[in-house]
């Protein structure tokens, strides 16, 4: 079965419990989300390490989120087409952080995954009379927003898209949703989370305002 991400939460807030039951504060459901979401992203960022070593791979299918339907926009003006992307992503090298972003239709018999560039690598390709790509999408980042190479993408491959990626922050995934974790590393998640929470709990807080951290 699927774990959500309350499940995590609640197995990391019962062994906070277990470990000590006299906590002066309450840590809530919320303040372990964001731990998971920091644990996460960091072994997702050494399993595609550990893959490249190996198999010059990328990460693993458990760190990956699909994020769908994503609505493409085909600007009026006859600018290039762009979709924003709805949530963070683990910050590896060439975009691997982005596994795919695809049309959940498509109107034609290739199936379309997007080329991503740098936009130095965008800008030399405009410049190209091969830039058409064989018909291939392709386009670059600006923050979180994908600019096509070409106009009415939208229009040619379907408004709606889908996103996959490794999840950084899963702020767009709700409680009761799966929760991207290979099924052999859970309780070293659920273990990192609890260290973490019970390190943070045991650091004496600051109450003198003198300019100057309390250690």
């Amino acid at each position: 079965m699927a774990k959500t991400k309350r499940m995590f939460a609640e197995r990391v807030l019962i062994r906070l419990e277990n470990d000590d039951r006299n906590i002066d504060f309450k840590i809530n459901e919320r303040q372990v989300f964001l731990m998971l979401d920091e644990v996460v992203n960091a072994m997702a960022v050494d399993n595609y390490f550990a893959n490249w070593q190996l198999t010059g791979t990328g990460v693993d299918e458990g760190f990956i989120t699909t994020f769908e339907p994503i609505t493409i926009v085909d600007p009026a003006d006859g600018n290039f087409s762009y979709l924003d992307i709805p949530c963070n992503w683990a910050a590896l090298p060439k975009n691997a952080g982005i596994d795919g972003i695809y049309p959940l239709k498509y109107t034609t018999k290739q199936q379309q995954s997007v080329i991503i560039m740098s936009h130095r690598e965008y800008r030399q390709l405009m410049n190209n009379a091969a830039r058409d790509m064989e018909g291939r999408l392709y386009g670059y980042l600006k923050g979180m927003r994908l600019i096509f190479g070409a106009c009415e993408v939208g229009k040619k491959y379907g408004p709606s898209w889908a996103a996959r990626l490794v999840v950084k922050d899963s702020s767009q995934i709700a409680a009761d949703q799966w929760y991207p974790v290979p099924s052999d590393i859970e309780e070293d998640v659920i273990e990192k989370v609890v260290e973490k929470l019970i390190g943070k709990r045991a650091t004496p807080t600051d109450v003198v305002r003198d300019n100057n951290d309390k250690i």
